[in-house]
């Protein structure tokens, strides 16, 4: 009787620490970031404009746009065209284009 109880025991301490090495492993090796990877939507920058709004720019299959977003609505602001976004790195880089943006959206 005694060492049933020691070998049930021993079994669940043994799959508790099996769980704990899986959950440092998965941490360690960093195998967490492939759950949820969203290869169609990136976001390139956003900014706080009160409590719970954001100004969000980001890219959706390959087409960038400004989002406004509080914690009930999220509204498209602005769609940029093709000749907008041709390739921004040549001029200035993404932080530049949103305070430049949201500057002249705010006139």
């Amino acid at each position: 009787m005694g060492s049933e109880y020691t070998r049930i025991v021993f079994s669940l301490f043994a799959v508790v620490i099996l769980i704990i090495l899986l959950v440092y492993f998965l941490k360690k090796f960093k195998l967490t970031k492939f759950v949820g990877n969203n290869k169609h939507i990136r976001i390139i920058n956003s900014i706080s404009i009160g409590m719970k709004e954001r100004i969000i720019l980001m890219e959706v299959n390959k087409v960038i746009l400004l989002v406004g977003a509080t914690p009930s609505h999220i509204e498209t602001l602005y769609v940029f065209n093709e000749l907008e976004t041709a390739s921004p790195s040549e001029y200035m880089d993404h932080k530049k284009i949103f305070a430049e943006t949201l500057n002249n959206l705010t006139k």
